[in-house]
C-alpha cells in the first residue's frame, strides 16, 4: 500500500472542543474568515510573521477568501508554514524543510509493510481514545463518520483541505508533527495510552462512547494543542525565511503569539488582512 492512500491530513477533534477551531464564532468567521489575522515582526532581524487563524469546517466561500489572501502573501515573497498531522512514517523535517509539493511526491513512492500498517492503526486508535473522535480522508463533514458531531454535516459546510487553500506548492512548507511523533511525545510525558477491548471492537467510523477512560478536553489539549504550538514557534524562530505566513487553527494562535512574544516578536498594531492591497 502506498502512502498516497494515507497522506490525508488528520486534525484530531474532541466532541467538547473542535481542535484549532474554537476561538472565533462560526458566523463571525464565515462573514470575515480573516478575522483575527495579525502580523508580528522581530525588531532585531526584521523577520515578518503573518498569523492566519483557520476553522477546519466552514463554507467554500470562506476558504476562497482566505486563499485569495494567502496567494497575495505568496506573491509578496512569503512562504506558508502549514498545519497537518500527517500519517507519515517518521519525522521528515528534522533535517530540512519539506514543501507540500515534495511531501506529496514522497508519499507517492513510499510503501507500508503490514507491520507498519498495524502500528499506524494502533496509534490512530490511541488518538481516538484521547480525543474522542476520528478524522479520516472524508474530513470534518463526512456523512458516514458517526464519531463526528451531526452539526458538522450541514450541507453548506465543507472540510478544510490543502487544495482548497492552494497549499500544494513549493512555497508551502509542512511544519507539524507526524502522527507518530505526536503520540510519542504524549506518551513520554503522560504515560502510555491503554486501549480496551471496546477500542479494538469499535470501527473508527462508528460512534465512539467508551464507558472507561472517557476522552477529555485536557487530554486533547496535551496531545493536539500545546506541543504543536511550541513546535511551530521553534521552527519560525530557527527559520532563515524572512517572511512567513502561518496557516494554523484558530485555537493555536494565542499560544503561538505568546511564544513568539517571548522570542522578541512584536505585533503590528491595526493590522487587518482583509484591508491589505490586493
Amino acid at each position: 500500500m502506498t502512502m498516497k492512500r494515507l497522506i490525508h491530513v488528520i486534525v484530531l477533534v474532541s466532541t467538547v472542543l473542535l481542535t484549532s477551531c474554537s476561538i472565533y464564532s462560526r458566523h463571525r468567521y464565515e462573514t470575515n474568515p480573516l478575522t483575527g489575522s495579525c502580523k508580528m515582526t522581530d525588531p532585531t532581524t526584521g523577520k515578518e510573521v503573518v498569523l492566519i487563524p483557520m476553522r477546519h469546517l466552514s463554507t467554500a466561500d470562506s476558504y476562497a477568501k482566505v486563499r485569495e489572501y494567502i496567494d497575495t502573501l505568496k506573491a509578496d515573497g512569503y512562504v506558508t508554514f502549514c498545519e497537518g498531522v500527517m500519517r507519515v512514517p517518521y519525522h521528515m523535517d528534522t533535517v530540512r524543510e519539506i514543501s507540500m509539493s515534495e511531501l506529496y511526491r514522497f508519499c507517492d513512492t513510499v510503501t507500508f509493510t503490514d507491520a507498519e500498517l498495524q502500528r499506524l492503526d494502533t496509534i490512530i486508535q490511541k488518538d481516538r481514545r484521547v480525543t474522542g473522535s476520528y478524522i479520516g480522508k472524508g474530513g470534518y463533514a463526512d456523512p458516514d463518520n458517526q464519531s463526528l458531531p451531526e452539526r458538522n454535516k450541514k450541507q453548506k459546510y465543507v472540510s478544510q483541505t490543502m487544495e482548497l487553500l492552494g497549499l500544494t506548492t513549493d512555497q508551502d512548507i509542512w511544519i507539524d508533527y507526524s502522527i507518530y511523533d505526536m503520540m510519542g511525545l504524549y506518551e513520554k510525558r503522560y504515560g502510555e495510552v491503554e486501549l480496551s477491548e471496546y477500542d479494538f471492537a469499535t470501527d473508527l467510523m462508528e460512534r465512539y462512547e467508551p464507558t472507561d477512560g472517557k476522552p477529555s478536553t485536557t487530554g486533547m489539549l496535551r496531545l493536539v494543542l500545546y506541543p504543536r504550538n511550541e513546535y511551530v514557534v521553534r521552527r519560525i524562530v530557527d527559520s532563515q525565511r524572512p517572511r512567513i505566513a502561518v496557516i494554523y487553527g484558530s485555537a493555536h494562535m494565542p499560544g503561538i503569539k505568546y511564544y513568539l512574544k517571548k522570542h522578541g516578536f512584536r505585533p503590528m498594531r491595526g493590522y487587518k488582512a482583509d484591508n491589505q492591497p490586493k
